[in-house]
């Protein structure tokens, strides 16, 4: 039978820990401009580097990226970084929504909350990756995600400098492709390519 084709996500929700700062730079430096969705991330880090992280990728990320504030509007070809020690969730309106509840799995902000909420909000127009990290964060959230039609890529835990979260969310069950960093870009550009050619 002839391939369905899936209509590309309208948010990417990426959750990170040890390592992942490189490797988003690696991904949002290499993101084609046709790919317009969002990207919101979770990024573990110590207290008081966010902003500096953000500046950081958007030095040679070709769109731009925000400390994400609550209420704030999710606009395609932007990337957004949740803030130290919130929560970083979305609502059907495509606002963000910052949240102050109880660190999760000893995490504020939560990749597991991020994933939870977009897919809550979103359902099938999400993409979930799991970039490296330690700790299981955000593979609590994919089963329910998978459920609503969202799709899950995870990075190769070969290629992970700490392979747990990749580890953690391949054992779900509910992962689409696991690919090697520096094929995550090129396979988001792919997913607006075909878009386009349909």
């Amino acid at each position: 039978p002839e391939a369905v084709a899936v209509p590309p996500p309208k948010v990417v929700a990426i959750a990170a820990s040890t390592g992942g700062p490189a490797a988003l730079q690696r991904i949002c430096s290499s993101l084609p401009s046709a790919f317009e969705a969002p990207l919101l991330v979770v990024q573990h880090m110590s207290h008081g580097f966010v902003e500096g992280f953000a500046q950081w990728l958007g030095v040679t990320a070709d769109r731009p990226v925000h400390v994400v504030e609550d209420g704030q509007a999710i606009k395609p070809n932007a990337i957004y970084v949740a803030p130290d020690d919130w929560h970083f969730g979305l609502d059907r309106s495509w606002r963000a929504r910052l949240d102050h509840g109880a660190p999760i799995n000893g995490f504020r902000p939560s990749g597991s909350y991020l994933l939870e909420s977009v897919s809550a909000a979103h359902g099938a127009a999400v993409l979930a990756i799991v970039l490296t990290g330690m700790g299981e964060d955000g593979a609590s959230a994919l089963p329910a995600l998978h459920e609503r039609g969202g799709r899950v890529w995870v990075q190769d835990p070969k290629t992970a400098v700490v392979s747990g979260m990749p580890d953690a969310a391949i054992a779900t069950g509910t992962v689409e492709q696991v690919l090697a960093v520096d094929r995550i870009a090129t396979a988001l550009g792919n997913l607006s390519a075909e878009a386009a050619a349909k």
